[in-house]
């Protein structure tokens, strides 16, 4: 007669054991790939921004207009009897440039980016020859970055100068804008733009 043999207690408890150990490893590494899926299109995500950002403002500050004579820029404003496009301070500045867009919009248009609470926005209005931009708090506005701690903006007076921070010094156009943004408690990489 033979006998039937089963599992002793101790080797279920060592089969259990073992898959015990295998499920909180594979429920372990599942969290750490979902963490990581996160992070990554957190990741992603500011880098996009940061790539939209900066395009949006190299291409609108690059293309900043000059009345090509010599160093002197499209006149819209008379600052202590020179001509200038870009005003401002550290923390916001004017400057007139074509924007290329559709459907009713585009054109040459007076810029101005600012800091206004936690957000960096873009005010625009149409640009008209001899016509000094009025308020700006009136004007249509978009934030293009939320979330933002600090917003700096220094400008290079002459090829091999040094940044300046006081835009009350500037007796001619730059040759070089620089962008410090500090978003989401990560610093960007600094802006420069080199005006055309």
């Amino acid at each position: 007669m033979n006998r039937v043999r089963g599992f002793t207690l101790m080797e279920v408890m060592i089969a259990l054991t073992i898959l015990s150990m295998m499920m909180v490893a594979i429920v372990s590494s599942l969290r750490t790939f979902a963490n990581t899926q996160v992070s990554l299109e957190r990741t992603t995500a500011r880098v996009d921004e940061m790539r939209m950002v900066s395009g949006f403002l190299r291409r609108s500050v690059e293309a900043t207009i000059s009345s090509g004579g010599g160093n002197r820029a499209l006149s819209f404003d008379a600052v202590e009897g020179r001509e200038t496009y870009f005003l401002g301070m550290a923390s916001e500045f004017t400057w007139v440039a074509p924007v290329a867009a559709g459907a009713g919009f585009g054109g040459v248009y007076f810029m101005h980016l600012g800091l206004e609470g936690d957000a960096l926005t873009v005010r625009w209005q149409p640009y008209r020859s001899g016509v000094t931009p009025v308020g700006w708090g009136d004007m249509q506005a978009r934030a293009l970055l939320q979330d933002v701690q600090e917003y700096r903006v220094s400008y290079l007076p002459v090829h091999g100068g040094e940044w300046m921070d006081d835009w009350s010094d500037s007796s001619s156009t730059p040759v070089s804008v620089r962008m410090q943004i500090k978003a989401g408690e990560k610093y960007w990489p600094e802006l420069l733009i080199r005006l055309n």
